[in-house]
């Protein structure tokens, strides 16, 4: 039925409970178009659910708010009528309702960045959907995984579910899954350099979009058309399809569409300009959108960079490098800093230098001016001046000094730091090397000399049982004493590296407990210096034995990233009962502290953040030591 059919039903309609699903059906047909024509029918079906007590459409008014909140990039709403949706489904015992709350939460769990939140309800979505095979949906499931792995960067995987959410989409007629599934896997082939494949895909999304008018989606397929071929510098392309762009939103000015996908369009066209050597007119726009966009570091800096690419083409090398400039410090604050303040910050550094040399300037004019007087003023007023020169000059050097010493004390309590934890290293491994292969040795040997023992004598059956029991006591010790040996030193780090060290780890901390850790190890596969291997293993165990002793978490994820410029991060996440950050004295914990000291030593800085009921997370930056 078409809009105007369905407004004719609600006016024929007798009863309540009857024009509350067309008015949810004008909810889900204007999201597309008119997001306060929809919000108004929405408001309207829930008058009359209230008036009528028809509570059984409760799931369809939280499920179709989604669609608007979601439309117009109003998250946090969106999530509230989600978990509404989702309560009312488990309510209701609607498993097919549950599998699709649980679709669209994983969409907003993406988009607030809750990455490990999205995992899960990715899982739970397509588990579910697979059991009662909902089989129409398994589409938008699997373009959902696709879209979290192109999210942190394993493009292979999200290309592996990106295509299953395609075939899903064909076979079962599912034309969202489609899209979403095409999308994701476009855009990860992009990532790894498949351009002509990338293309086709978009191509694909760009025509199902104008064959069933969905504006959202043309305007998305477009954009990245756009972005790919100002990636591969395809001038004709790029501008083919900008102008095309710019024709579909002049003809339909009340599209709705996601305003974050038109963010970086000063980018775009400054970058058609420069590709065909209009200079002026790239500036231009590329010095507009900064002015528009001064919150967005990411679009900045890349307007500053097409700048800097537009004078270099100028050979105007002097502001090209400028730009440069500018580009390079805005990457250094990203994700630090509003932009807006280090602009403000930048311009009155500017200013104050201004006036600096100014005043400076001024001074020096003066005093030329006033040479003749100055000498007139006599040996008194020199004696004064040299005084208050040699105070200050004092003062200063006093100043540097004592900042020195500060200094000086920072590294003393530093290399005190690292001696102790390369002291305790040492140590532990000593003791580890001592009790293999000395008592080990030395239980082993007597165990087998038992053994031998107990083939040559005649014992009554009382005192053979005390015997077997005597050995498997020492089986025990000896147990106890590899394990015990193990965490002092484990085996595995000094023979496999710090990769295959974690994983047994992990592995023995699940055994006989009802507990998952989900580990994502990049990079370390090749062996580091000996010590950073050693404390980040120290600090992954420190941490996960809190998890264990402490959060009652279920689920951990482990991730570990190795970057090129020798930096490694580590992330420890659990959805735990967490704790107030404000009421516990994280000083005083030995924990932390040994944590807080190893991190130290490898030049890092650690950040927890926890809420009560939601898990903690802990994320902590180094540097790799002694690297070649």
């Amino acid at each position: 039925m078409n809009t105007d059919s369905i407004k004719n039903l609600i006016k024929i309609s007798k009863t309540d409970t009857a024009k509350i699903p067309l008015y949810f059906l004008l909810t889900s047909d204007y999201v597309q178009n008119d997001t306060d024509s929809s919000a108004y029918f929405l408001a309207e079906g829930k008058k009359l659910i209230d008036r009528s007590k028809s509570h059984k459409y409760d799931y369809e008014y939280y499920f179709t708010g989604i669609k608007i909140y979601h439309a117009t990039q109003k998250f946090d709403k969106a999530l509230n009528f989600n978990l509404k949706a989702l309560e009312t489904a488990k309510k209701n015992k609607n498993d097919f309702q549950k599998a699709e709350a649980l679709r669209t939460l994983f969409v907003i769990y993406l988009n607030l960045k809750k990455d490990t939140l999205a995992l899960q309800t990715a899982q739970k979505a397509i588990k579910l959907s697979e059991n009662i095979k909902d089989t129409a949906n398994l589409s938008i499931g699997y373009g959902n995984l696709s879209r979290l792995y192109f999210e942190i960067g394993l493009f292979k995987k999200s290309i592996l579910y990106g295509r299953k959410s395609i075939d899903a989409g064909k076979r079962y007629h599912n034309l969202k899954g489609l899209l979403i599934g095409l999308n994701n896997t476009a855009v990860s082939e992009q990532e790894l350099g498949n351009y002509k494949e990338a293309e086709k895909l978009f191509l694909e999304v760009l025509q199902l979009a104008e064959k069933n008018n969905i504006p959202r989606s043309k305007v998305k397929s477009l954009v990245n058309l756009i972005n790919l071929n100002v990636f591969t510098a395809n001038p004709p392309q790029l501008n083919f399809y900008l102008e095309k762009l710019h024709r579909f939103l002049d003809e339909n000015p009340n599209a709705p569409f996601a305003k974050s996908d038109l963010r970086n369009l000063p980018y775009y066209e400054a970058s058609n300009f420069l590709y065909q050597n209009k200079y002026e007119e790239a500036e231009n726009t590329a010095l507009k959108g900064i002015s528009k966009v001064k919150d967005d570091h990411e679009i900045v800096q890349n307007l500053y960079n097409v700048i800097s690419k537009i004078n270099f083409a100028k050979r105007d090398y002097k502001k090209a490098q400028k730009y440069k400039l500018k580009s390079d410090s805005v990457q250094n604050i990203i994700d630090k800093e509003n932009l807006s303040d280090f602009e403000t910050e930048l311009s009155k550094k500017y200013e104050t230098q201004k006036k600096d040399s100014q005043i400076k300037l001024q001074e020096s004019k003066i005093k030329n001016k006033n040479i003749f007087n100055y000498i007139l003023l006599g040996s008194a007023f020199a004696l004064l001046t040299i005084l208050l020169l040699t105070y200050r000059n004092y003062s200063q050097r006093k100043k540097l000094q004592q900042q020195r010493i500060s200094e000086l004390e920072t590294e003393k309590q530093l290399l005190a730091s690292q001696s102790l934890l390369k002291g305790q290293e040492d140590e532990r491994n000593r003791l580890a090397k001592d009790l293999h292969d000395g008592l080990g040795g030395l239980l082993s040997g007597v165990k087998l000399q038992l053994g031998a023992m107990k083939g040559n004598l005649i014992l009554s059956e009382e005192n053979a049982n005390v015997f077997d029991k005597a050995l498997l006591k020492l089986d025990e010790s000896i147990s106890e004493m590899r394990r015990v040996s193990h965490n002092l030193m484990p085996e595995s780090l000094m023979k496999s590296g710090l990769k295959q060290a974690i994983l047994d780890y992990c592995e023995s901390l699940i055994m006989n407990q009802n507990l998952k850790i989900n580990c994502e190890l990049h990079g370390i596969d090749e062996k580091m210096d000996q010590t950073t291997e050693v404390i980040i293993y120290r600090i992954i165990q420190e941490l996960l034995n809190n998890v264990v002793k402490h959060s009652e978490a279920n689920l951990i994820l482990v991730q570990i990233f190795r970057h090129e410029n020798h930096k490694i991060s580590i992330t420890v996440e659990d959805n735990g009962k967490g704790f107030n950050l404000e009421n516990m004295n994280l000083k005083n914990s030995a924990g932390i502290r040994n944590i807080k000291s190893r991190v130290e030593y490898l030049k890092g800085k650690l950040d927890i953040k926890s809420v009560p009921g939601k898990g903690t997370s802990v994320f902590i930056e180094c540097e790799e030591q002694n690297y070649g």
